[in-house]
């Protein structure tokens, strides 16, 4: 199902070195510029990616998934990224979580990738599929996303998951697949 051991050894040696080289550059943004990609202000929490941040340290030290108002719980925010975020913070600190989580992101994104690859070899081939992973990579944006802290790298990797888990179901007629796509359906923030 996600195997390229049918390809040939020149598109699989392109797509290994493509998704090395996008990885190396997404981590090492997410190392040497740190929370400079951040668009609010941990003092003022005065945009979406550092009230996630209050969110998740709300959520860890009192339980409560908050946007605005700290000390009221609210369905505004998705809890999504908050939870996952969390799991970074709670295993790794509430700072050193942040960057964990960035590197997560960029993973994330290096998978996409992959996803482009597969979706792209069923419906065009394995060399317009090249050619889309090579433009998806070259995309600054995608190094962008991995460095914030939004929901956008989640959003695309669950989207791109969902449209293959739904080709190969329709392919094989799977009940089960089909099941397994849905369960996979990502929520919008």
């Amino acid at each position: 199902m996600f195997s390229i051991e049918s390809e040939e050894n020149s598109i699989k040696n392109s797509l290994i070195v493509v998704e090395i080289l996008f990885l190396t550059a997404a981590i090492f943004s997410v190392i040497k510029y740190g929370d400079s990609f951040l668009l609010g202000s941990l003092e003022k929490f005065d945009n979406d990616d550092v009230k996630y941040i209050r969110s998740v340290w709300n959520y860890m030290d009192i339980g409560i998934i908050s946007c605005e108002n700290i000390k009221e719980p609210t369905v505004y925010m998705m809890p999504g990224l908050t939870i996952i975020l969390s799991f970074f913070m709670i295993t790794f600190g509430k700072i050193d979580g942040l960057t964990a989580f960035r590197i997560f992101q960029a993973i994330l994104q290096g998978a996409s990738i992959y996803l482009i690859f597969l979706i792209g070899r069923k419906v065009f081939g394995s060399k317009t599929a090249l050619i889309a992973c090579i433009l998806d990579a070259l995309y600054v944006v995608e190094i962008f996303a991995a460095n914030t802290i939004l929901t956008e790298c989640t959003f695309k990797f669950l989207l791109l998951l969902l449209v293959y888990i739904s080709i190969w179901a329709v392919e094989t007629r799977s009940l089960k697949l089909y099941a397994g796509a849905y369960s996979v359906k990502p929520i919008r923030a």
